[in-house]
């Protein structure tokens, strides 16, 4: 029912809040190596940052599957620090996800059974299981909402989760309390956007050139609110591309690739 608010009734958009205020990431019960365990590691200092925030706005959470779920995994022993949400394994597969499957997984059972236990438990992305060769990922996640990823692009969307939650975070350079107006330009510059405005800062004003406003716009995209910031109302559900990338701007006449990404912008 839309709100009524002092006797007049306002419109209700069902996309106006974020997706879910917890990522959850199961995790792969294989035996860990230390590349493994470091990429964990980097992923519960954000988790105990998240902590540390007022509320806190949003949460991380590392979920591993055993046969007791009394107990931690013996692979995940030592880790007890990530503060684990131990799940017994499932064996249901809904109808869209063993299609997603398919005949390539037909003899990976470990996968069935992570994949059956990551829908069973609201899962958004499993860690570091072994995907065989020819398998469709991105099928599955259009099937099922699942991210079957590395622990590169798990890093990736806890990036991009908690930056739907207004925190700027990433890996590349760690730090409590980051600013959002140098973020983009410390963490990930957009070097295409910087050349630009520097390209353009090279022709004079004038039919062939820029008005200065319109230079004043550019350099500010640069340097100031990064391509990626004008899609940060896609943030939040890393399911989704998280932000709009410029299309290459060799042989695009200047003002037009202004146009894309100020038209680009969401409040």
């Amino acid at each position: 029912m839309s709100p009524l608010v002092h006797g007049r009734i306002y419109p209700e958009s069902d996309r106006s809040s974020l997706p879910r205020r917890e990522f959850r990431i199961l995790l792969d019960p294989s035996p860990i190596n230390d590349a493994t365990v470091s990429a964990l590691l980097e992923i519960d200092v954000l988790r105990q940052y998240l902590h540390s925030l007022p509320g806190p706005p949003c949460q991380i959470t590392f979920v591993a599957p055993a046969n007791d779920p009394s107990s931690p995994p013996a692979a995940f022993a030592s880790l007890a620090s990530l503060g684990l949400e131990i799940v017994p394994f499932s064996t249901d597969l809904t109808a869209e996800a063993t299609e997603a499957l398919g005949a390539v997984a037909e003899d990976q059972q470990s996968l069935r059974l992570l994949v059956a236990t990551a829908l069973r438990n609201d899962i958004d992305v499993i860690a570091g299981a072994f995907v065989p060769r020819g398998f469709d990922a991105q099928g599955l996640l259009q099937a099922t909402g699942l991210i079957l990823g590395d622990w590169k692009q798990v890093k990736r969307c806890c990036e991009i989760f908690v930056r739907g939650h207004d925190i700027p975070w990433t890996f590349s350079h760690p730090a409590w309390g980051y600013p959002w107006t140098p973020f983009y330009s410390i963490a990930e510059p957009d070097r295409k956007l910087i050349a630009l405005w520097e390209a353009a800062r090279t022709i004079p004003p004038g039919p062939s050139g820029l008005e200065p406003d319109a230079l004043e716009t550019l350099r500010s995209l640069a340097l100031n609110r990064h391509a990626g910031l004008c899609g940060q109302h896609r943030f939040g559900d890393p399911a989704l591309e998280w932000a709009p990338r410029a299309a290459p701007w060799l042989g695009y006449r200047l003002a037009g690739l202004i146009d894309q990404f100020i038209g680009s912008i969401r409040p």
